[in-house]
């Protein structure tokens, strides 16, 4: 049997070399002026989690190695969030993996960066890569967005199939014997991309009677990796009301921590207790439908929720095998 990675291995390892060294810098600055959350350091990030995790020759033989080759030259929309740097990557990739010719629509926010990874994957696969018009006929569609773009895309594509993506959040169960240096490693599963990446960690599962200040305290110290002056901004809004109100919260001087399921406000990260592995997991299976990644000593190791494998797909849907059923 003939396996994606038979096919596949050289292109990929083309574009991991087209792509190490980064985007050019006006590319860089383009970026940053058309979406003015993104930062240096979060599209470096970005860059270093495709580029030293996703497209290894490791990870890729893992990945790859299990699908058989199906070439299916079919159209496929492709239409791209632009909430973290380069976020439309992963499906993209994906279409050039099976031989499907993407139809791409860039997130105004995100459209330098996006534009130069398919200067890249077009000689790497040597494939058309177009943009999506309005009145385009396409096979399937790949979409990530909102409720109001959901519906929209249901109404235009309803006919064919898709694969839809709403907001997602991720979070972190604490057992209590976690090491201050894996405590620490929780800034990068909050913090990067200002928490606004469905694989950021928003919520803490913590065993009843842990001291959630204990893990404000060790966040607390990262404060020479201080966030985005806009994440600030919201921290001191968040705080203020907070007071006024009088809800209760951890200060952790850049960030709070406050008991619930969710909140509205970037800079404010909740938490729950359990008692029991039982409760746990059925807070686990109640949050479900929402929950991108699970970081702990069972899941997804702390520090590791941005540098997701190939293998981890958003809402846990197998794009190759869904583009190769077509």
């Amino acid at each position: 049997m003939t396996t994606l990675l038979d096919t596949c291995l050289k292109p990929v390892t083309r574009l991991r070399r087209l792509m190490s060294e980064g985007p050019p810098v006006q590319v860089m600055q383009k970026a940053m002026d058309d979406n003015g959350w993104f930062t240096t350091a979060d599209i470096k990030y970005a860059l270093d989690a495709l580029v030293g995790t996703m497209l290894t020759h490791d990870a890729v033989t893992r990945w790859l190695g299990s699908y058989p080759h199906v070439a299916k030259y079919r159209r496929v929309a492709v239409v791209m969030a632009g909430n973290i740097p380069m976020a439309g990557f992963f499906d993209l990739l994906c279409c050039c993996l099976t031989g499907c010719t993407a139809l791409t629509k860039h997130s105004s926010k995100d459209h330098p960066l996006m534009q130069w990874v398919e200067e890249a994957m077009v000689p790497a696969f040597g494939i058309e890569i177009k943009p999506l018009c309005e009145h385009d006929n396409v096979d399937a569609l790949i979409a990530s967005g909102g409720s109001d773009a959901a519906m929209h895309m249901r109404a235009r594509f309803g006919h064919i199939p898709m694969i839809l993506r709403g907001h997602r959040s991720s979070a972190a169960i604490i057992d209590g014997t976690e090491t201050d240096r894996e405590l620490a490693l929780l800034y990068d599963d909050i913090f990067t991309y200002h928490t606004l990446g469905c694989r950021n960690v928003t919520h803490l599962y913590l065993p009843e009677g842990y001291p959630p200040a204990d893990i404000a305290e060790v966040l607390s110290h990262m404060a020479h990796r201080m966030p985005h002056p806009s994440f600030l901004g919201n921290y001191r809004q968040n705080r203020a009301l907070k007071i006024m109100n009088g809800t209760p919260f951890v200060d952790g001087g850049f960030f709070t921590l406050s008991p619930g399921d969710g909140s509205d406000s970037i800079s404010d990260i909740t938490y729950s207790f359990y008692r029991t592995r039982q409760e746990l997991d059925a807070a686990i299976a109640a949050a479900g439908h929402h929950t991108q990644c699970l970081v702990s000593h069972r899941h997804v190791p702390f520090g590791s929720a941005q540098k997701p494998y190939p293998w981890d797909y958003p809402d846990s849907v197998d794009v190759i095998k869904f583009l190769s059923e077509l």
